[in-house]
């Protein structure tokens, strides 16, 4: 169990006040949204590279999962822009958004760490 699930304990069991925010779960899609509207590393995300069979065609997939390597400064940054940034709910055409850039992103770094393959 890492950081996700205990961001979700700490929002349902907290107590409410009306008019102010119990926290934030900071979960996969709340530290790609994060990352990419402040265009910093704010949540750090392991990141893991799948390919899917989509009409005969390898296409790649990436999944986030929230890295245990967070701490509670960085949950308090992701929860202040989170602050800045809150419109209720995430409708789901942000979220496809999110996956495509976050797809985007990494492949980008990716060609960044690994040099080239010569003579293939």
């Amino acid at each position: 169990m890492g950081p996700a699930y205990f961001t979700k304990l700490l929002y349902f069991l907290a107590s409410g006040t009306h008019g102010v925010a119990k926290g934030y779960i900071m979960d996969q899609w709340l530290g790609c949204s994060v990352n990419l509207l402040t265009g910093r590393l704010i949540v750090k995300l392991d990141q893991h590279l799948t390919w899917q069979l989509q009409n005969g065609r390898a296409v790649p997939r990436i999944d986030s999962v929230v890295s245990d390597a967070n701490s509670g400064r960085d949950y308090e940054s992701s929860s202040k822009q989170s602050r800045r940034l809150d419109g209720g709910r995430l409708p789901h055409p942000w979220r496809a958004h999110v996956v495509n850039q976050r797809l985007r992103r990494f492949l980008t770094d990716l060609e960044s760490f690994v040099p080239p393959v010569r003579g293939v």
